[in-house]
């Protein structure tokens, strides 16, 4: 069985403030995504790993990954077919986009819920 990471890195990052969505902000002079890459590109049980983010933040995202062995992205279209959304708490909270699929699972090893 082969195990692929799905990295959804497409968010705005408008609750968290700033100039530049947070999974590109830098954490100790690292890109947060980049720190989030590396641990997938590093566990034994992970095959492969693609990227979803916004058209937008392709010069941000090339600037976060240079040198890294990863496919080109995915540019995430918000909303498209088989995307749900969601709200985050009550009314007036931001609106999360998620993707129900049975088969994916984390990989054993890699933490979090199964």
């Amino acid at each position: 069985m082969r195990v692929a990471a799905l990295i959804v890195a497409g968010g705005s990052g408008t609750r968290f403030g700033g100039e530049i969505p947070k999974q590109y902000r830098r954490l100790a002079g690292v890109p947060v995504l980049r720190r989030a890459l590396l641990a997938f590109l590093n566990h034994p049980g992970i095959d492969s790993v693609q990227v979803v983010i916004r058209a937008e933040d392709a010069a941000l995202y090339a600037d976060a990954v240079t040198g890294l062995d990863l496919p080109p992205p995915v540019i995430g279209g918000g909303g498209s077919a088989g995307v749900g959304t969601a709200r985050a708490g009550g009314p007036g909270r931001q609106r999360r986009r998620w993707r129900s699929d049975s088969r994916c699972r984390a990989a054993p090893g890699a933490g979090g819920d199964p």
